[in-house]
């Protein structure tokens, strides 16, 4: 059989330019895990890597790569049979299912074979790039063994936890059962936009943290990570967003309501929200903070302490103790927060306020600098959380921190403190999507 190159097609990649070329379709996540090389990534990671795959038919007789040829897409065979041709003229047939099509067609660089459809055949492309990636992926950086823990301890036995499903974003960050709700009932509407999805995004703390890190991820192959909700949404695009924004909601990422520490998590997620609203608030009387961005730090503030809630679970000794869970988590918060929100590749600002958002004394202003920062936000917000509660008499009179001085010169009377703090608790009980720009 004489295999020939379609003149009129010129293969099959976006580069080339032909009235004939075929249309490529949308791929299903699940396609990818007919192929050995992914069949070990998550959901989130499957999700992802759909985004930048094409579907092409192809006609028997079309040529899909040349000998010699260093191109930028490695070529999966769905359906139909192919002809690998080498120099000398031997021929290797492939046909889908087979188990020599459970990996890429000819990968080696430059190509080894002319790869000729020998019927119609469906195929499936995945940019060389991405392909190289996977091996690296694989590897994990953090060698919990060498890092000396001591695993008997709390602390450590968290941190550890945390290290081992940190590199591939597969810490578990659970989501409130009403949040859940509230973001799926939002992105049904077939006519929500990105702002809309952008603000859905931040009802939970869990879900607007993985929306980020999911636009940050290597698979995306950006050059800058996005630092907000509204970036990560205008990166991924509307469907991709919606469907992370239902992975991360499925009942899969809702605890256990019987849980130990189910609980304390919804307080967690509740006084997050309280905090994120305060900042907003709070922004308006400090000039050069914004309100959205003021939101999304106090939102994630206590990332650390929800995801060592999640871990703590695990340990009954430590879940259904609670001065020893407090403890804990007072000590490993600040630890596992920057740690977790430097990985999903949000900066300084963001991490330092998780850092020292218990950090009364902070004072930023030796250098010279006197005016507020967005840690300065998420401090005087949880001050104002603390009144009226079992912790107001464990945090200082809020006029004596010097983030008050900083935060609206000062001037914050007890009349508008209580109003914003309405507000706020309002707010975060209702669940409802904030109403902020990008």
């Amino acid at each position: 059989m004489s295999f020939q190159s379609d003149p009129g097609f010129n293969r099959i990649r976006p580069a080339a330019a032909s009235s004939q070329k075929p249309a490529a379709s949308a791929v299903d996540p699940q396609l990818l895990t007919r192929f050995l090389p992914f069949r070990r990534l998550s959901a989130l990671e499957l999700l992802l890597l759909s985004r930048q795959a094409r579907l092409f038919d192809v006609r028997r007789g079309m040529e899909l790569a040349a000998i010699g040829e260093t191109d930028t897409d490695d070529i999966f065979l769905l359906e139909g049979d192919l002809a690998l041709i080498a120099r000398d003229g031997a021929v290797r047939r492939m046909s889908a299912g087979a188990a020599n099509a459970l990996g890429g067609v000819a990968q080696l660089r430059p190509r080894q074979f002319r790869v000729v459809a020998e019927s119609s055949a469906k195929v499936l492309l995945l940019p060389y790039s991405l392909m190289e990636i996977l091996p690296e992926h694989e590897r994990v950086p953090y060698q919990v063994e060498e890092m000396e823990l001591d695993l008997s301890e709390d602390d450590d036995r968290l941190f550890a936890a945390l290290l081992i499903d940190l590199p591939r974003q597969n810490v578990r960050l659970p989501v409130t059962r009403a949040g859940a709700a509230s973001i799926r009932a939002l992105i049904q509407h077939p006519q929500i936009g990105m702002v809309q999805l952008a603000q859905a995004a931040m009802i939970e703390p869990s879900v607007a943290l993985r929306l980020i890190g999911a636009a940050n991820h290597p698979f995306m192959n950006a050059p800058v990570a996005v630092q907000s909700c509204f970036e990560a949404v205008a990166r991924l695009g509307v469907d991709t967003s919606r469907r992370l924004l239902h992975l991360f909601t499925s009942s899969e990422q809702v605890p256990d309501r019987y849980s130990a520490v189910a609980g304390r998590f919804a307080t967690a997620v509740r006084q997050s929200r309280e905090v994120a609203y305060l900042c907003a608030q709070l922004s308006e009387f400090t000039p050069g903070l914004l309100a959205a961005r003021a939101y999304l730090v106090g939102l994630l503030h206590a990332a650390g302490e929800i995801a060592a809630l999640t871990y703590a679970g695990a340990y009954p000794e430590l879940s259904l103790d609670g001065p020893r869970l407090e403890s804990c988590l007072t000590r490993v918060r600040p630890l596992l927060g920057a740690t977790l929100l430097r990985e999903y590749g949000l900066n300084g600002e963001i991490v330092t306020a998780a850092t020292v958002s218990d950090d009364w004394e902070r004072d930023h202003g030796s250098d010279g600098e006197t005016s507020a920062d967005y840690a300065d936000l998420v401090i005087l917000a949880q001050l104002h959380c603390a009144i009226g509660t079992a912790r107001a008499r464990a945090v200082p009179p809020m006029h004596t921190v010097p983030a008050f001085q900083r935060v609206a010169r000062g001037e914050l009377t007890p009349t508008r403190s209580m109003a914003m703090i309405r507000i706020a608790r309002a707010q975060a009980e209702t669940g409802r999507a904030p109403e902020l720009a990008a």
